[in-house]
């Protein structure tokens, strides 16, 4: 399949044309119990392999962190 050149893919399946998925996400088993495999598809075309990236991630829950109440104004202010 040829990739979508310049064309955004989501991972949110409504987000893509005609709401066709192009992320899939299977539980590992076994000695990757707890691990998540994720597969992806590229193509234009219905029907797709979804083996143009295939990834084995360890997903964590990270320690909970304090956080401060901000304001959206306050927050842009710090990348300007």
């Amino acid at each position: 399949m040829e990739p979508n050149a310049g064309v955004a893919l989501f991972t949110q399946d409504a987000r893509n044309a005609g709401g066709a998925p192009h992320l899939l996400a299977f539980a590992g088993t076994g000695t990757r119990s707890g691990w998540t495999w994720l597969a992806c598809e590229t193509g234009t075309s219905a029907g797709g392999d979804f083996a143009d990236f295939v990834a084995l991630v360890q997903l964590t829950a990270p320690a909970p962190v304090p956080v401060n109440h901000s304001s959206w104004g306050r927050v842009k202010k710090l990348y300007r």
